[in-house]
Order: structure tokens, then C-alpha cells, then sequence
């Protein structure tokens, strides 16, 4: 399930966003239901006429579905504004009962939501004692040996919101009742449920707040459950509108006394007009929880937060505080820095547009009690592995970069160029050239559309290499990478590219088509193998490759017939020499060369190296720099990865150029003349979903290296990545990445 490209804020920024435990982002089904409740709204229980009956029917089936969310019922569920307005509202229902002596067990971990409203009772005569934390959780032992005759109220948060700790709360609650039945219990839930699924019956809790905002509702709603078992103790502390059955006024010669009759459930809590549209809101965004499934759910939690434990274990210099146990925790992780203060970091994150928390995270307590004020990164259900490799990335490049390891001072320049990238989902084909006009600014602009894009597929029995195109292929072989559609892949990918360049061109919009060869990926496996009895070498096999693909005019006579058929000509592909498409090998040959030959001025930037036994590539000027490579295992091969990422880089360069101010000691010749010579440049690519990371990432180099900050026209990259089945994917909505200089 792709979740990312449900909420708005990823599919419009490039933040990396790790902030979720202050306020998590929110995602389309949630806006569209407030739009929709805004859009057709009453007052419920107050109108008689339709409309407002609507909002009746719309509040009540949320209130149940928040209710049921917990294991609670309806008619024990109070809105607020938020948890800090819940818990005050729990205390002050309950306030008259508390006087001299009685004392309030609280957790040193807490929330001063979950801590200061206790002080109420303080002023009454109560005392408040702090519980300590063993092994980063609440010390279950400690409460039980705290436990008397004179305490009224225990509470504790359900998990910190530093510490990510996820507390015994269950069995704190068994060990509560059974001391003492009318002890009241307070539970926190404010970090937990958006990450772990909450009984409210199982934890025995009296009082369960939590707040919309941080599980990817809207904000200015808060959620106080009441057990049943306790509203017989409760008073109203909300008098006004909705909380009434009737209102007598007696007139005296003294004053006049005005007698309000209470109604008997828990409206009383909730005076005046209730905030339909954003209850509404949160119930949507419960349903979106579970659209995903608590087991789903958990399982990505635990493994990124287990990866950024790791990584960070790593970092001399930095004390990660907590359960270091990825099971024992939700999603927040808490660290600090020795020899300086956090904030350092924390700027240099924000600096890079990660979007993290440091300071206390209103738990001065807790914070006293580490030692350290801490920078907490925080995971959302919308977080992904490239994330905390960014991240990582980013906190070791701060602590090398103090520690005087970072010698060129390129690499920081380089990596802080500005670029934007953005998401956006795509249904049906109409929507590529949509986002493709909506792109185009100027009249001075040329689109560049790759499709028809293909690798070589070794035959074990021939020894010798195919294009993976139906048609050049031996029907035997076709299923060989049907389970990673490169044998549908190429045609689809023309196709779709000549109906978006012929309906460009009859809108007089500058655009060609251009063609890539995969000319690398198990070529050697096969070299290598038994079957080359004949000593082939690699230029041999690639040789067999492209021949196979040369028919009619140097493209096969399917390729032909789409261009016939669209009414475009052979003309409107792009031709580097005499070829009409791009191969690989020759990309990623000149861009070593380039590098080879700056090697000064990329000397710890990226690193392009070989001996006789291995070539490897290292780019450190990238935002993330954990690219994978793709394995075949169809056929024992590998390609993809960093390697992928230098030739759409070389790609670009070979087709856009470089920025007029860009200079570099050497510049390959095909760089200093490119293909396209317009201001505005859109260069659009269908490439396999596979290699979705690298093809953006070869982007991002393209303009950290060849652009620079310093082109004065647009150049924009558009990724369309189709898995195997690309009709199916389009249906389905594809997420496609734009990358824009500006």
C-alpha cells in the first residue's frame, strides 16, 4: 500500500518529516471529510431542520467510531479542544473529591499536560509523588510499593513523548484496581494511538485523553474518555449551552436564583456548539489507521525505528535515551550530544529540511532527570526507510564536519544546492500530459520524453543476448522477466511517449522522444559462465544486443509502426552519433571520465573508482546516499544502484548541458553541446519501479553538479515509475516525483 502520496504535504514539499510525536501530517480522506461537513453544515441538536439533523447524524456516527477505536461506548466519550484541555477536564470533574492528604502518584516521565493540572488538587491539601522510571519504562514495582490508603489518583502516560517508551499500562491498572477499586486512574494516550491499538476495558483506566492532531486528524480536538463505572462521581465544570434539560429562575427581594437541572449524561462536559466538522475529522482519520492495519502498521514502525537505533549506535558522540528494544517503544527516538549542546544538530537537520524537535518536549521533570535537554526524531506511518538513511546521513556529515573530516569544502557547497521535489499521482494517461503542459512556463521550452527504455536478456543456451522486447525475443524466453515487466515494459513505455510528444507537438510545443539501452546488466554473469565456450567479450554481446534492436532505421519495425501510427517520424528521436538511442555503458563511461579528470574538485564530493577486479562509485553530495542495486534473480544478475544514478545524471547533462557559470576543468564534448539548446527544459521519464530511487537521486546529481544554483531558465525532471504491470499501475494511480531547480 503506497502511503505516502495520501497526504498532500509529501506529494507538495520535499521535507523529510520526523516530527510526527508534536503533530502528525494529515492525509486526503481526512480533508476531504471536514471539506465535506463544512460544506453542508447545521448546528446539531440545536435546529429542527434538515441540514442541522445531517450534522447530528455525521457527530453521533463519529463519536462512535472514536468510542469503538478504544473498546469505549459512545455515551463515554467527551470532545475537548486536546489532551492538555482533557486532562484538566478529568480534574476538575473529580476536583471536589480530593482534599488534605490525599496524594496523586504521577510518573517523573510526564507531560506537563499530564502533571500540572494535578496542582488543582495541590491547592486543596493533596500531595503529588513522583514515580521513577527502570530500564526507560515507568517502574510497575515502585508503584506498587507506593500505593496507600491516602492515594486517590495514579497517572501515567501510555507511552513518553520522549522517551517512546510504551508503559505497562494494563497491568499498572490490575495492580491499581486491585488495591483499591476507587483509586482513579489517568491515562496519557496522546502518543499511543496512532501507533499501537488501545482497550480502555483492559486497562482499567478511569480517564483515557488523547488529541486528534497527533494521530493525522485535524487539530482543536481532544478526546476525554469517562468510564461508566466513575460518572456518578463526576460535576459539570462546563455549564452552557447543550448541558441542560431546564433552567427555573426564582425572583427574590435578595437576588434571583437561577436552578439549572443537569442533564444526567456526559454533555455536561461539553457545553456549546460542538466542533462537528474536525470530529468528523478524526473519525476519518481513524478509519485511514485502519485502512492500514494495526499489524502493518507496527511492523514498519519497529523496523525504522530498529534501523535508526542502529545507525545511531554508530555515531560516536551521541546517548540515545530509552528502551533500546524496538518492541518496547513506539516511533520516538530521544537523543543528546556530548561536548555541545543539541541545538547544533537540531540546526543543521533543519538546515537540510528535516523537520525534528529538541529542548525539553514540555517534560522539564524528565528532562532534569537525564541530564540533557534532547533532539527527538519521531516516526510517522508516512515515514520511510530513505528517510532515516537520510537522517543518519545528515547527523554523521554534522559530526564529521565538526570534527574537522570534511576537507573539501565542495562537498557542503554542492550538497546545500536548492532544489524542490514534489509527488504527484497519476490515474490514466491524460493526467502525464496534463502534468506535463501544466509544466511549461515559457515558449522557449523543449520536452524530452524517454520511453521504450530496455535491457539485454542472457540466453543460457544460444550464449548471447537479446533486447527484452516481445517481437526481438524468442518466445521461450518471455517469461524470463515477466515477474519485473521489462518484457511489456519497453513497448507500453513508446507507446505512451509518442501520444504524449505528437499531442505536444500539435499544440506547437518543442518535443522529441529518446530511447535508453541497458547494455550492462548480466553481461558478465553470462561472460563468466560455462556457457562461453566461445571467450565472447563484453563488447561481443553487446554487439548481439544492439544489432538485434538495428532494424529499419536503427529502431525496431514495432517502433516504426508506433511512430507511423501517431503520426510522428523517425526524426523525432533523439540520435547521439549514428545511433537513435543512448546506451548505458557509454553514459557511465563519460561520466567517470568527468570525474577522472576533476578529480581535485570532487575529491571526497563523488568518487568514481576502479581497479582490475571492481569498479564502485561514491556520491556523497546527495541527500541520501543508501541507494540499493536490483537484483535479477532471474538470471543471476545485478545492475541499478549508484550506478544508475551517474547515468541519468551523464543522461541530462549529455541532453540539457550546464549552467552557463558552471566551469569545470574538463567537460565531455557532448556536454558542451547538448541536444537541447531552449531556456525551460522538461525532461520526462517512464522508467522500471525498481530503480525509482536511483533515477530520482540521478536527477538531484544533475543539478547538485552540472546546474549548480545557476541556471536562469527552468529545468524540471518528472519520474513515472511502472512496476510490472503498467496498465494496471496507471488504474491503480502511479506516484510520480517532479524534480525542479528552482
Amino acid at each position: 500500500m503506497e502511503i505516502r502520496s495520501r497526504f498532500p504535504f509529501f506529494r507538495k514539499n520535499n521535507y523529510i518529516y520526523l516530527d510526527s510525536a508534536a503533530t502528525t501530517q494529515v492525509p486526503d480522506g481526512v480533508i476531504k471529510g471536514i471539506t465535506q461537513t463544512l460544506e453542508f453544515r447545521g448546528n446539531p441538536n440545536r435546529s429542527a431542520h434538515n441540514v442541522a439533523g445531517r450534522s447530528l447524524e455525521l457527530l453521533e456516527e463519529a463519536k462512535s467510531v472514536i468510542a469503538g477505536f478504544i473498546n469505549a461506548r459512545p455515551q463515554e466519550i467527551v470532545f475537548s479542544n486536546n489532551t492538555t484541555d482533557a486532562v484538566n477536564l478529568a480534574i476538575d470533574t473529580v476536583l471536589h473529591l480530593f482534599g488534605e492528604g490525599d496524594v496523586i502518584l504521577v510518573s517523573v516521565a510526564e507531560h506537563h499536560s499530564n502533571l500540572l493540572p494535578y496542582l488543582k488538587a495541590v491547592s486543596k491539601g493533596s500531595k503529588i509523588k513522583l514515580l521513577g522510571l527502570k530500564d526507560g519504562l515507568v517502574d510497575v514495582e515502585e508503584l506498587k510499593s507506593a500505593l496507600s490508603k491516602e492515594t486517590k489518583l495514579v497517572a501515567v502516560a501510555h507511552c513518553s513523548n520522549v522517551l517512546g517508551n510504551i508503559n505497562a499500562v494494563e497491568e499498572m491498572g490490575a495492580v491499581i484496581k486491585s488495591f483499591n477499586k476507587d483509586i482513579l486512574y489517568v491515562v496519557d494516550g496522546t502518543q499511543a494511538v496512532a501507533h499501537i491499538p488501545v482497550d480502555v476495558k483492559a486497562i482499567k483506566a478511569d480517564f483515557y485523553a488523547f488529541s486528534s492532531h497527533k494521530m493525522y486528524g485535524p487539530d482543536g480536538v481532544g478526546v476525554l474518555y469517562v468510564s461508566e463505572d466513575i460518572q456518578h462521581l463526576i460535576k459539570p465544570v462546563r455549564a452552557g449551552g447543550g448541558t441542560v434539560k431546564d433552567v427555573a429562575i426564582t425572583i427574590g427581594d435578595d437576588g434571583d436564583t437561577i436552578s439549572p437541572d443537569y442533564d444526567g449524561s456526559l454533555s455536561v462536559l461539553e457545553g456549546g456548539t460542538p466542533n462537528t466538522s474536525n470530529i468528523v475529522g478524526l473519525s476519518k482519520a481513524i478509519g485511514f489507521l485502519r485502512s492500514i492495519g494495526w499489524n502493518e502498521l507496527r511492523e514498519h514502525e519497529m523496523f525504522l525505528t530498529t534501523k535508526l537505533l542502529d545507525g545511531l549506535s554508530q555515531i560516536e558522540g551521541i546517548e540515545v535515551y530509552g528502551p533500546k528494544d524496538s518492541s518496547k517503544k513506539i516511533g520516538v527516538v530521544s537523543l543528546a550530544t556530548k561536548g555541545f549542546h543539541v541545538k547544533e544538530l537540531a540546526e543543521h537537520l533543519a538546515s537540510q529540511k528535516i523537520c525534528i524537535r529538541y529542548g525539553s518536549h514540555c517534560a522539564f521533570p524528565l528532562s532534569d532527570t537525564l541530564g540533557n535537554e534532547t533532539l527527538r526524531i519521531s516516526i510517522g506511518v508516512y515515514n520511510t526507510e530513505e528517510d532515516i538513511d537520510t537522517v543518519l546521513q545528515e547527523i554523521k556529515l554534522f559530526f564529521d564536519k565538526r570534527n574537522g573530516l570534511i576537507k573539501n569544502p565542495n562537498l557542503e557547497a554542492l550538497k546545500n544546492v536548492a532544489y524542490s521535489k514534489r509527488t504527484n499521482i497519476i490515474s490514466n494517461r491524460s493526467d502525464i500530459l496534463d502534468l506535463v503542459k501544466n509544466s511549461i512556463r515559457s515558449e522557449d521550452t523543449e520536452v524530452v520524453i524517454m520511453g521504450g527504455h530496455f535491457l539485454g536478456i542472457p540466453d543460457t543456451k544460444e550464449n548471447r543476448f537479446y533486447p527484452s522486447i516481445k517481437g526481438l525475443l524468442p518466445e521461450r524466453l518471455h517469461g524470463l522477466l515477466d515477474e519485473f515487466g521489462m518484457t511489456t515494459f519497453p513497448i507500453l513505455t513508446f507507446d505512451m511517449a509518442t501520444d504524449i510528444v505528437a499531442s505536444l507537438k500539435k499544440e506547437g510545443i518543442n518535443s522529441r522522444l529518446l530511447v535508453v539501452v541497458n547494455d550492462t546488466t548480466g553481461i558478465n554473469e553470462l561472460r563468466q559462465s560455462p556457457i562461453n565456450k566461445e571467450s565472447k567479450t563484453a563488447e561481443e554481446y553487446r554487439e548481439e544486443l544492439i544489432n538485434s534492436f538495428n532494424q529499419k532505421e536503427g529502431v525496431p519495425d514495432l517502433y516504426l509502426d508506433i511512430l507511423n501510427e501517431k503520426g510522428l517520424k523517425i526524426d523525432d528521436v533523439i540520435t547521439t552519433g549514428d545511433d537513435k538511442f543512448f546506451k548505458e555503458t557509454t553514459l557511465r563511461a563519460n561520466f567517470k571520465q568527468f570525474i577522472s579528470n576533476n578529480k581535485e574538485y570532487f575529491e571526497d564530493v563523488v568518487m568514481y573508482e576502479s581497479d582490475d577486479e571492481n569498479i564502485d562509485v561514491s556520491i556523497n553530495v546527495l541527500d541520501n546516499q543508501q541507494i540499493k542495486t536490483c537484483t535479477f534473480d532471474t538470471f543471476n544478475s545485478k545492475t541499478g544502484g549508484k550506478f544508475c544514478i551517474v547515468e541519468v545524471a551523464q543522461l541530462s547533462a549529455e541532453l540539457f548541458g550546464t549552467a552557463k557559470d558552471v566551469a569545470f576543468d574538463y567537460v565531455n564534448e557532448k556536454v558542451r553541446t547538448p541536444k537541447v539548446g531552449a531556456k525551460d527544459k522538461i525532461f520526462v521519464m517512464f522508467s522500471p519501479a525498481l530503480c525509482n530511487n536511483a533515477v530520482n537521486s540521478g536527477a538531484e546529481l544533475y543539478i547538485k553538479l552540472f546546474l549548480q544554483g545557476k541556471e536562469d531558465g527552468l529545468f524540471k525532471f518528472i519520474n513515472i515509475p511502472f512496476g510490472p504491470n503498467t496498465d494496471r499501475d496507471i488504474g491503480k494511480g502511479v506516484e510520480v516525483t517532479e524534480i525542479l531547480n528552482k
